[in-house]
């Protein structure tokens, strides 16, 4: 009974207590049932500042593990309990919270960019990343900064990337583009130019020069091999990728307009002698080569010239006056619209650019002899979200060139004003009704017979006619996107297909000039009588006529996979893409079979908690040049990064250096180029074109044989360039960004045929290529960038950057040299080859007892004084050839770097940019620069200035002995010649004044010039002699901007 009463009593403590215990968890349960029912789907739309949807945001239940990812559209859905707080974040933008309330249905948030450098989006290969998880060593600049007074884009690249060597060598409209490398030379082979991208399609460096920067939305440098190993065989020397703009959805209409007018003229002007200095330097000329001739121009005609006594009997010509003029106008205008419903996009753009020459319009026709040059750019970029799992795009690029210019190029007429012509053999033209029957109708060109030819009339010779050149760039690409999360979260899909066609026809009309020359003159009155020379002339235009053009196919399809596990970033892509290009009249068998390459390219990317970063990636590409078994090379690449910034010790200094980032990378590229060359395994022969083989009774009856025109080389492969590069990435004071890196490239089995084989062989000419080169490229480049709002009216943006790049040849095509000197190994590519020069012979003894230089009949007082730094090798004291040696530093820059900045302040902006190189140096070419020679050809005013002679005997001075027959020994590239290249130039000045809807500015470029070298621009190294002059230009603008 006590144990029955004990058993009861326990019972009823234990239900009491599950009571007790019961009323808890009912009570959240209870809980839970009323937090559910207040909780609530909530979507949204997540767009960047230009109204482009976001994809892959992370959108969370702050304080939870809960949330999702916006998809391919930027949309989102998430349930979340009212009261609680979404935080939305996106590499690269500011995070975003919002609280949710009982209202909320819908969150649609704009996203903005950080301000800090660091946390930059990037555009990397086939794709974008933050740049704080970017272990690449890629940059990138802002579109404004190619918004200069200027028709070609690549003009402005020069000291505003890092990791672009940039030079521009002409300033002709429509030939002003500069010549660009990234990293410099890693190749003395066929192909060392940079592949560039616009949006995904590959377009050639005159493409770039048309493209409007007011349609840049971005433009990124891929140098390092971890960026670039993607792109395979087409990256080796490294990836400019510029995108486009594109419309917003949700968005209302934006529109934009600029329009300019600018003043251009040349930077120098490079001064030729007048007509009595002309004459009195080839008579000493003359005299030099022998003391016993008599002068050609009498003292008479010298003083007749200098008193102006009749223009016709003594010219006096100024060429450069006469045929070019001091300043030119050109005009730039663009407007663009864009915007977006809920399920598309648009951005719309036109651009007119019209860019005139210096020539005066001379021309006695109907016709303009001067360069007009007209450019019309279209634009047009649509996206539409067809549900909300895929979207599609369509991009339509259009340009149109139409330039008129003189059927002689500028570039030959400042030649035969140099070079050909002189102010006294002739006048421009006579007057009408003085030729030899007096009712003439056709111009009278003055001209000068010289054993039955004649010389060149500058003047007759850009009048004579025009060329027109109608030239039209289009490419389409149609690109689709699908989001697959619906199969695994973070995984998409998209392809895209391109078609790219350029077309262009030039026409060319010209008449041929009447010529005439005086036969006989009365010097009393000076009344004069022509005689017609030279060839018949005709005032009928003739015509002729040529065509070029190509197409470029080309498709890409892939996959992508982001996810983000706790801490665990991982982003993975499969690619696949094909090319083809089609020249439209093939010039031979080769050339007419499709160019075309394929790959397979792969990235993988992993970053656990924004610290450790690493990255995969690889190029599997296919070529036509190889035989079968060696037509696909693997290319890959692997980079680590450490952000240590982020680690928890480095918390005390982040008040001081907000970020730090080290990283480094090591990869592969390669490249299947050859020097006017497909298909080099294969071996050519032309039919019926060899020796004849003769037989039959009489021996008269024979065949033609063959001509190998080619040998092949079936062991030819992949020429693969080992890259390896360490940077680090640092923000101080979260104002002021650095980057710096170290890099080297050893780029092996260059292809090259070999410069001497023995005749035993039987190659001939016909030598094949082999992988034979090897060229080691290594530098440095920098960066800094400096942001500061000092008030709400007042800020600051400085900028700078350098890049140092220094090649060597390891291994060339050239067997073991005899003289050392003349080896390439150790050398970098461009190099000078020269005599070392001693001054000028003073004396006849210094020649007697010097060494023997074997050029020409030999040295006179007077002419330059070699040195013999081979006599310790063949033991002769003699000067030739086997002399010459690497002198100076290359011909393209090692060192190129700029900096700059702009204030605000109110209303008010002000930017100034400088550009320099240095580390390069050009030769003037003695030949090309001579007076006097078969052609009479004229003199410059800085020879004239300081030059050897009897009354002048200076060992040092500027130029050596005249010679009116030329001088062999005077023209031979040495240290003579040799010029520092090395410039600074105020590139750029920008003052504006901005209002609600418009901005006011005035602007110039190529203000300013400070270096060693004063003859002409150094920029257009030994081109500026003879070349179209780079210019020097001052432009107003007006911007519109209504939203």
């Amino acid at each position: 009974m006590k144990k029955t009463f004990i058993l009861v009593l326990c019972l009823s403590m234990f239900i009491g207590q599950r009571s007790v215990l019961a009323k808890p968890m009912e009570i959240e349960e209870k809980l839970f049932q009323e937090t559910l029912q207040q909780s609530k789907n909530v979507t949204g739309l997540l767009t960047d500042e230009y109204g482009n949807p976001i994809i892959g945001a992370t959108i969370l239940v702050k304080g939870t593990t809960q949330g999702v990812i916006s998809d391919i559209n930027g949309r989102f859905s998430i349930r979340v309990a009212v009261g609680e707080t979404l935080s939305f974040s996106f590499i690269g933008y500011e995070n975003v919270e919002k609280k949710v309330t009982s209202e909320t249905e819908v969150f649609n948030i704009r996203m903005i960019e950080e301000s800090t450098s660091l946390k930059d989006v990037v555009i990397v290969g086939f794709g974008k990343q933050k740049k704080a998880s970017v272990v690449g060593a890629i940059s990138s600049v802002k579109p404004e900064s190619f918004k200069l007074p200027t028709s070609s884009l690549s003009a402005s690249l020069a000291g505003r990337m890092s990791g672009v060597i940039a030079v521009q060598r002409s300033g002709e409209p429509g030939g002003d583009g500069a010549d660009f490398w990234i990293r410099g030379i890693g190749t003395n082979g066929a192909n060392s130019a940079p592949l560039i991208l616009l949006d995904g399609v590959e377009i050639s460096s005159g493409d770039l020069n048309d493209i409007q920067p007011d349609d840049i939305q971005s433009f990124s440098i891929l140098k390092d091999a971890s960026a670039t190993a993607l792109y395979g065989v087409r990256g080796a020397n490294g990836v400019m990728i510029v995108t486009t703009k594109e419309g917003a959805t949700n968005e209302k209409i934006s529109v934009k307009a600029r329009l300019e007018n600018s003043w251009s003229m040349p930077s120098y002007h490079l001064d030729m002698v007048d007509g009595p200095t002309y004459m009195r330097m080839y008579n000493e000329a003359l005299k030099n080569d022998d003391p016993n001739t008599s002068p050609m121009y009498s003292e008479d005609r010298i003083q007749g010239t200098i008193k102006g006594l009749n223009k016709y009997i003594y010219p006096n010509v100024d060429w450069q006056k006469e045929i070019f003029k001091n300043v030119t106008m050109n005009q730039r205008a663009n407007i663009n619209i864009s915007g977006g419903s809920k399920i598309a996009s648009y951005y719309v753009s036109a651009g007119i650019y019209r860019d005139t020459g210096i020539m005066k319009n001379i021309s006695q026709g109907s016709f303009n002899n001067n360069i007009d040059n007209k450019r019309y750019n279209f634009q047009a970029n649509i996206n539409a979200n067809v549900t909300k799992t895929t979207k599609v795009s369509l991009k339509l690029s259009t340009v149109i060139d139409d330039k008129n210019s003189p059927v002689v190029s500028a570039a030959d007429t400042y030649r035969n004003i140099i070079q050909k012509t002189n102010p006294v053999n002739f006048p421009i033209m006579f007057p009408a009704g003085s030729g030899p029957l007096g009712n003439e109708t056709n111009i009278l060109y003055g001209n000068m017979s010289f054993n039955g030819a004649t010389f060149v009339n500058p003047y007759a010779e850009l009048a004579k006619g025009y060329s027109t050149t109608f030239s039209s760039t289009v490419i389409s690409t149609f690109e689709l996107k699908q989001d697959l999360s619906m199969l695994a979260k973070g995984l998409s899909a998209r392809a895209l297909f391109s078609y790219k066609n350029w077309n262009t026809a030039k026409t060319d009309r010209s008449t041929v000039p009447f010529y005439y020359q005086i036969s006989k003159y009365n010097p009393t009155d000076y009344t004069y009588t022509l005689e017609k020379i030279g060839t018949t002339g005709s005032d009928y235009l003739s015509f002729s006529k040529a065509n070029n053009g190509d197409r470029t196919i080309y498709w890409e399809a892939a996959i992508d996979y982001q996810r983000l596990f706790g801490k665990n970033n991982i982003t993975a892509m499969l690619l696949y893409n094909q090319r083809q290009y089609n020249p439209a009249f093939p010039s031979s068998l080769f050339d007419a079979v499709p160019y075309r390459t394929t790959g397979l390219a792969g990235r993988f990317t992993y970053a656990y908690d924004e610290r450790y970063f690493a990255e995969f990636n690889f190029g599997y590409n296919g070529t036509e040049n190889f035989i079968k078994d060696r037509q696909f090379g693997f290319f890959p690449s692997i980079a680590l990064g450490y952000s240590i910034s982020n680690e928890d010790f480095f918390k005390p200094l982040r008040s001081v250096v907000t970020a730090l980032k080290i990283r480094g990378s090591y990869g592969l590229v390669g490249n299947d180029k050859i020097a006017g060359a497909r298909f080099p395994y294969l071996t050519e022969i032309s039919l019926g074109t060899g020796p004849n083989y003769h037989y039959g009774e009489n021996m008269n009856t024979w065949y033609s044989g063959i001509t190998f025109t080619r040998i092949g080389n079936e062991q030819a492969k992949w020429e693969v360039g080992y890259k390896a590069n360490v940077g680090i990435d640092m923000e101080i004071l979260g104002s002021l960004n650095l980057t710096i890196d170290y890099f080297t490239e050893r780029r092996t089995g260059i292809f090259q045929q070999p410069a001497t084989l023995p005749s035993s062989m039987g190659f001939g000419s016909t030598i094949p290529y082999y992988n034979l080169g090897e060229v080691k490229n290594s530098g440095i480049d920098a960066s800094f960038t400096y942001n500061k709002a000092v008030n709400k009216d007042f800020t600051i943006s400085l900028l700078g950057n350098i890049v140092y790049a220094h090649n060597k040849i390891i291994k060339d095509q050239y067997p073991e040299q005899i003289y050392s000197n003349l080896s390439h190994i150790g050398h970098p590519i461009n190099s000078i080859y020269g005599l070392t020069a001693s001054g000028l012979y003073g004396t006849q003894e210094e020649i007697d007892h010097g060494p023997v230089q074997q050029y020409g009949s030999g040295p006179k007082i007077g002419d330059i004084k070699y040195v013999d730094i081979t006599s310790q090798v063949d033991g002769k004291n003699i000067v030739n050839d086997n002399d010459k040696h690497v002198i100076g530093s290359p011909t393209v820059p090692e060192i190129t770097y700029g900096f700059g900045g702009t204030i605000r302040y109110k209303k008010f902006d002000f930017g100034i940019f400088f550009q320099g190189v240095a580390r390069t140096s050009f030769i003037l070419s003695a030949g090309n620069m001579a007076p006097f020679g078969r052609w009479n050809a004229n003199v410059a005013q800085w020879i004239a200035d300081d030059y050897w002679s009897e009354s002048n005997p200076n060992p040092k001075a500027q130029y050596p002995r005249l010679s009116a027959i030329g001088n062999e020994n005077n023209h031979q590239n040495s240290t003579y010649w040799l010029r520092d290249g090395s410039f600074l130039k105020l590139k750029s000045l920008e003052f504006g004044y901005s209002m609600k809807y418009l901005r006011f500015y005035v602007n110039g470029t190529n203000l300013l010039t400070f270096s060693n070298f004063k003859l002409w621009d150094p920029e257009m190294g030994g081109n500026g002699y003879y070349q179209y002059p780079t210019q020097r230009v001052f432009n107003i603008g007006i911007q519109f901007n209504f939203n």
